[in-house]
C-alpha cells in the first residue's frame, strides 16, 4: 500500500479542488490511502465525499500556524502503507504521477527518493527540478530537491529520522533539514521532471508571525554549517 500524507491548516478550499483531482485520477488505485494531518486547525477539515480510502488524524488545537514536520511523522507512524509519498494539502495532480513515481521507486530499490517536478504558477517558477531552482530559495546540493511530491519507503523515511521536529515552533527551513537527512542516510534522489504536480499560493497561504523564519533559519544554519547553502543566485 501506498500511504499519501497531506499536512493541513485552515485550508478547506485549497484542500477540496485538490482532493477532487486525487479522486479523479487515483480512485481506481486500491493500492492507496490519503492521511489527511489536521495540525490543530481553528475549523477542522471536513472530508470530502468521495471514493478515496482517507483517514484523518487532528493533532492539538493550536491558535497559530507551526512547521508541519510534526505532521509528516505523524502521518508517517499511522501509514499502512511500506510506500509514503510527503505533499501537501494544496498539491494539485492535474496527470496523474503516483504509479510512475512508484514503478521508479521499484527500480530504484530501498534507498530510493522519487520527486516529482513541482511548478507554482502565480510565480512562474519550479520549486522543485532537476534543471531550474526557486529564485532566493537556499541553495541545495546538486540533484536534491524539496518534497512536494516525493516517495520513499517508510523504512528510508525512518533511517533518515523522519523530520526534525525543532523546526516546529518556526517557520520555514525544515524542507531544506530534511534534504540533508535524507542525503545523509544514503538516499538515491531522483526528480522526475517529466512527473508535475501544481503548488498554488491561491487559498493556500499562511500567515507567520515575526522571527519565525529567521529562527529556523538560524537553527537551520547551525545545524548544516555549509558555506554554500544561503549563497546568492
Amino acid at each position: 500500500m501506498i500511504s499519501l500524507l497531506l499536512p493541513y491548516w485552515n485550508r478547506q478550499t485549497a484542500a477540496d479542488r485538490a482532493i477532487a483531482l486525487l479522486a479523479q485520477h487515483y480512485t481506481y488505485w486500491d493500492q492507496l490511502e490519503v492521511i489527511v494531518i489536521d495540525d490543530g486547525s481553528h475549523i477542522p477539515f471536513v472530508k470530502p465525499k468521495c471514493a478515496l480510502d482517507i483517514e484523518v488524524l487532528a493533532l492539538p488545537k493550536k491558535d497559530e500556524p507551526k512547521s508541519p514536520a510534526t505532521c509528516w511523522n505523524e502521518g508517517a507512524k499511522a501509514a499502512r502503507g511500506n510506500i509514503i509519498v510527503l505533499s501537501c494539502i494544496e498539491i494539485l495532480h492535474d496527470k496523474p504521477v503516483l504509479e510512475k513515481m512508484l514503478a521508479e521507486l521499484w527500480a530504484q530499490g530501498p534507498m530510493g527518493y522519487v520527486l516529482a517536478a513541482a511548478y507554482c504558477p502565480e510565480l512562474n517558477e519550479w520549486h522543485c527540478h532537476s534543471q531550474h531552482a526557486s529564485r532566493g530559495a537556499p541553495v541545495l546540493p546538486q540533484g536534491t530537491g524539496r518534497a512536494f511530491c516525493g516517495m520513499l519507503y517508510k523504512d528510508m523515511y525512518w533511517k533518515a529520522g523522519g523530520w526534525d521536529e525543532d523546526y516546529r515552533d518556526g517557520a520555514g527551513y525544515e524542507d531544506i533539514d530534511f534534504v540533508y537527512r535524507m542525503q545523509a542516510a544514503g538516499a538515491k534522489f531522483v526528480i522526475r521532471d517529466d512527473l508535475v504536480v501544481t503548488h498554488p499560493k491561491t487559498d493556500a497561504t499562511t500567515s507567520w508571525g515575526a522571527g519565525k523564519f529567521e529562527r529556523n533559519r538560524m537553527l537551520l544554519k547551525r545545524k548544516w554549517p555549509c558555506s554554500t547553502l544561503f549563497a546568492s543566485r
